[in-house]
């Protein structure tokens, strides 16, 4: 008796764990006890069945036996009922093996009973048994043809199920609902509208079965006019036809259904909320639920408060999602749904206004149903409050990682200038989409890393990436910051390629471009061709004719813009202002600036006062310039007074307004280095060197120096940087010593060994005649002409990836010049005729033997080791040499420019082959 009380204590304690534990926990408590035990109402068991149960599942059949002998119903007519509800009993909970044997020990059945065990086998999945056992059972009926039916279709034998159905001697409503259900489930729509159409009677569960199928399918048409179509509507079929309309984003169609259903739940209420919620329109989802919590006997549930936390979401309303968080615990609903659902919209909600220690508070108590919405909720909630760490250890800390939970921590990175990091996690992404390749190249931009991102765009185009709009966006916005107009035009043509009707950001980014690279009339054109402006458009034109001192233009564009009645933003009026500034409209600029906070209700900034400024300097009025910065109501930054040293220059009538405001920026900035080299510049151009040399002093003690300017040149689809100060590039010195070769020719006839396009060996072209000394004066500018292409020739060679001119050989006494190398031959003869040579040529054959590594002959010697570049490519140092893929960013070093040295022990020359090898 102890080991039962036990048993029933445990049992009761676990009322509300599933069914599988209670059963371990009973048999492990039974196992040494009496026969008799009690259990709790969940296992749905009375006594006698409990250890009827037991003995079955430990395979006790004499027991068994013994306790059905010892039944009440033994021996009325009830007992088979009794023990086939019994065995119905076991297999509902689970127990289809025990279930079984009592069917097997059982002295009567019927064909309820075998109908109850086919029942079981089917709804446990396991239909190989079903389909033995409903072979072999005795009698069937139209239950037992349903049944296998059902199981049928439930696993997708949907040929077989057809077969069954056709071979079924009798159908009742249920039978041909199942097929019906059963089509629906597994997408022959068409099949299942044949049988709907042809069935005898219809009851609300075909009718519902089939609206639901077109419903899931998105096939509202069929679906309405199917719904149309019904004479009894139940609530469960307005219901689905709302739910349908929602999800299909036909929120007015749902909700004019929602307004004449004339009995509504909780269901139809919640289905409505969702509805608006999950399209946006979050507050007919709040005033919906406003309406439901004052009608009577409907009372939300977890769904209604899961679709109710996004709208507050979406709103922006902490405290209405506040109150939906208590009414979640008030319920004890807050983590009791299994999937999680209502805790992760929680802290989607959280996340989303800014609480992020309530959002991690649930997040961490919820890690077992964490879901990619919630993860990253959670990335990009911490990243909005700028907390780059916090959001790095929930992206580190959750398992799986989608897409979007990788280009919100790149784009995290990005944001905060930590471009390096960012670079490595998106090496490390693995699957990269358009929108993270568009992210780092916007990242790229953001930074001013331009050069990078013309060439991760390249990159982008050469992995088969299809670029967003917002790409071309960024990529439009670095071409016009280096203003360079080629690229920009090819990501013009582009577009045009891909898509004829560009939308507004893309017209706007382009309007940009153009203005920043000089093409102010092509900016114009797209302006003037646009079928919709907006304030972007207005400012980014009026922007481009104040880069270029066009003022006048600017002024008139402003005017047609208050006439169309586009209210002018700050950018209207500083793209104005420094219009006025550049072409010195002293009267006009001023009364833009005065008009700003009169007529338009803007207070200027600081970027507007330093227009002002900018426009007394460049006008003369200096000292009216300082009244006006002393006027300010707002108190003078480094910016203002930096302003007003700027348009001082090296006047000496200037002097005394340029010391004020540099001790003034000074005192702001104490290591402000541009102040500091004005006030230098000052004090040489009014002969003060003595304070000049302090304070040059000063600077190098502080270790203060002006940043250098950076520049942008294009060439060969290349495009290189300079910065003030930079050492000659990798290439000048290879350069320059071709130029000695080519320096050192003879003014005689020429030999060039080159590789032909359609046959593997070299051809020699000769100057079979000589030209007299006398004639080398008239030919003079030739020569240097043939000088000029020859480099050409070479830097050619290199760019398009070949080998390149291997070596030039000079012979005075022959008056012959050998080129041996990969180089094109024929547009050389063409260039030689050009020019008033006659080449000719003379033979064909195998390319000469290679020199070998260590040779110092005066061809060889410019190429030896010891002289040569970690970065030569030439024939004798690329054995030394191991490539790595090119990539141009300096952030990204598995993709690195220069080549790396090996470490090798000595370098063989093969004979049979003329090439190096390493050893």
């Amino acid at each position: 008796m102890p080991a039962t009380c036990s048993a029933k204590r445990l049992l009761i304690s676990l009322s509300k764990t599933p069914i599988s534990l209670l059963r371990h926990a009973l048999y492990a408590t039974l196992s040494k006890s009496q026969p008799r035990v009690f259990v709790s109402s969940r296992a749905n068991i009375c006594d006698n069945d409990s250890h009827l149960l037991h003995c079955l599942s430990r395979g006790d059949i004499w027991e068994a036996r013994q306790v059905i002998d010892q039944m009440p119903q033994r021996g009325n007519r009830s007992f088979v009922v009794a023990l086939t509800s019994l065995l119905s009993k076991f297999a509902k909970d689970g127990f289809v093996n025990e279930a079984r044997t009592l069917f097997d020990i059982m002295p009567e059945r019927n064909v309820v009973t075998y109908n109850a065990m086919l029942s079981g086998y089917v709804q446990s999945g396991r239909l190989a048994e079903a389909c033995r056992f409903f072979e072999e059972m005795p009698v069937k009926n139209v239950v037992s043809w349903t049944s296998m039916l059902c199981g049928l279709m439930n696993c997708g034998m949907v040929e077989e199920g057809k077969r069954l159905f056709e071979d079924t001697p009798e159908k009742n409503v249920v039978t041909w609902n199942s097929m019906v259900v059963g089509l629906v489930k597994n997408g022959d729509l068409e099949g299942a509208r044949s049988i709907f159409d042809v069935m005898p009677t219809r009851d609300s569960v075909s009718w519902n079965a089939m609206i639901d199928g077109y419903v899931e399918n998105d096939m509202m048409k069929e679906a309405k006019a199917l719904f149309d179509l019904m004479e009894d509507k139940n609530v469960v079929t307005w219901t689905t036809l709302i739910a349908g309309y929602c999800r299909a984003g036909e929120v007015g169609n749902a909700y004019d259904l929602f307004l004449r259903m004339a009995i509504k739940n909780v269901v139809s209420w919640t289905a409505m909320i969702s509805g608006f919620s999950w399209n946006g329109y979050y507050e007919e989802a709040i005033s919906l639920f406003i309406q439901m919590s004052r009608t009577d006997n409907i009372k939300p549930n977890q769904e209604t408060l899961t679709s109710l936390t996004y709208a507050c979401a979406g709103l922006g309303f902490p405290r209405l999602g506040l109150q939906v968080h208590g009414h979640s615990i008030t319920n004890g609903w807050e983590f009791s749904d299994d999937d999680g659902r209502l805790s992760n919209s929680l802290v989607y909600m959280y996340s989303r206004v800014g609480l992020m220690e309530y959002a991690s508070s649930i997040f961490m108590a919820n890690s077992r149903n964490w879901t990619m919405l919630s993860c990253n909720a959670m990335i990009n909630g911490y990243l909005q409050i700028g907390q780059l760490d916090r959001s790095r250890y929930i992206f580190d800390i959750i398992p799986v990682h989608d897409k979007i939970s990788w280009t919100s921590i790149i784009t995290g990175y990005l944001s905060s200038g930590q471009v390096a990091e960012a670079c490595r996690l998106f090496n490390d992404m693995p699957d990269r989409d358009a929108i993270a390749w568009t992210a780092m190249i916007s990242g790229f931009v953001q930074n001013e890393l331009f050069v990078d991102a013309m060439y991760l765009f390249s990159e982008m185009q050469m992995q088969g990436i299809m670029p967003l709009e917002s790409t071309y966006s960024a990529l439009l916005g670095a071409a016009g910051a280096m203003t360079l107009l080629d690229q920009g035009k090819q990501l013009h043509g582009l577009l045009m390629k891909r898509q004829t009707n560009l939308d507004l950001i893309l017209e706007n980014s382009l309007i940009s471009m153009y203005a920043k690279c000089g093409q102010v009339d092509d900016a114009y054109r797209i302006f003037s061709s646009m079928a919709s402006r907006d304030l972007v458009s207005w400012n980014s034109m009026i922007m481009g004719y104040s880069y270029h001192g066009l003022a006048h233009d600017a002024l008139s564009l402003f005017a047609s813009m208050t006439e169309s009645r586009i209210k002018p933003s700050s950018v209207t009026f500083l793209g104005i202002l420094s219009a006025c500034s550049h072409a010195g409209l002293i009267d006009e600029g001023g009364t833009i600036y005065r008009a700003m906070s009169k007529t338009y209700g803007i207070e200027p900034d600081v970027k507007h006062h330093i227009c002002m400024i900018n426009l007394l300097g460049r006008t003369g009025n200096l000292e009216e310039a300082e009244q006006f910065v002393l006027s300010l109501p707002s108190k003078q930054g480094v910016a203002i007074w930096g302003a007003l040293l700027g348009i001082c220059g090296l006047n000496e009538g200037n002097a005394e307004i340029a010391s004020h405001a540099s001790l003034r920026l000074l005192e702001l900035d104490p290591v402000n280095a541009p102040a500091h080299i004005v006030l230098c510049n000052m004090h040489a151009t009014v002969g003060k060197y003595g304070e000049e040399g302090i304070l040059r002093k000063e600077m190098r003690l502080k270790g203060m120096r002006k940043l250098p300017g950076c520049s942008w040149i294009s060439s060969r689809e290349k495009i290189h940087a300079f910065l003030s100060g930079d050492r000659p590039q990798p290439q000048k010195k290879k350069k320059d010593m071709k130029t000695m070769e080519v320096g050192r020719m003879e003014n005689y006839s020429f030999v060039f060994n080159g590789k032909q396009v359609i046959h593997p060996y070299k051809i020699v072209a000769e100057y079979a005649q000589k030209m007299e000394a006398k004639e080398k004066k008239k030919v003079g500018s030739l020569d240097v002409e043939l000088k000029l292409y020859l480099l050409d020739i070479i830097a050619a060679s290199y760019s398009n990836g070949q080998e390149g001119v291997e070596k030039m050989e000079v012979d005075a006494s022959k008056g012959t010049l050998t080129i041996v190398g990969e180089v094109e031959p024929v547009p050389i003869f063409k260039k030689l005729t050009k020019i008033g040579k006659t080449p000719e040529i003379v033979s064909v054959g195998p390319p000469p033997p290679k020199c070998g590594p260590c040779c110092t002959c005066s061809l060889c010697r410019p190429y030896v080791m010891t002289k040569c570049e970690p970065w030569c490519t030439c024939s004798l140092c690329r054995p030394y040499l191991k490539r790595i893929p090119p990539y141009p960013s300096q952030y990204f070093p598995s993709y690195s420019k220069q080549c790396e040295l090996v470490d090798v022990s000595y370098p063989a020359y093969s004979d049979d082959t003329g090439q190096c090898s390493i050893l």
